[in-house]
C-alpha cells in the first residue's frame, strides 16, 4: 500500500492505494507520539496512533503486523508481531 500526504493548513490529508483503481483519503492531523493522537482530538480520538510519519494513522485490525500494544485496535501486539 502506498500513501501520498498533502498538508493542507494543520491537517494532512493521505490518499491510500492498495491498487491502481482503489483510492481511499484519510485526514489526520500531525503528531510526536500517541498520545498527540488520542487527547482532544476529534478527528482521531480513539481511533489512531502515531505512524512513522509523524501523522495520525489508524489502528491496526486483528491479524495485521504491529509493533506496540498502542497500534492495535484491540490494544495488544503479540510476541508474533501481529495484533490480537
Amino acid at each position: 500500500m502506498r500513501f501520498d500526504y498533502v498538508l493542507l493548513g494543520f491537517l494532512w490529508v493521505a490518499s491510500a492505494h492498495a491498487a491502481p483503481a482503489a483510492e481511499r483519503t484519510i485526514c489526520t492531523i500531525t503528531c510526536m507520539t500517541d498520545k498527540d493522537c488520542d487527547e482532544d482530538n476529534r478527528f482521531v480520538a480513539g481511533q489512531a496512533f502515531c505512524g512513522p510519519n509523524g501523522a495520525c494513522v489508524p489502528l491496526v485490525k486483528m491479524g495485521d503486523p504491529c509493533q506496540a500494544n498502542s497500534q492495535c485496535a484491540s490494544k495488544v501486539c503479540l510476541t508474533t508481531g501481529k495484533c490480537q
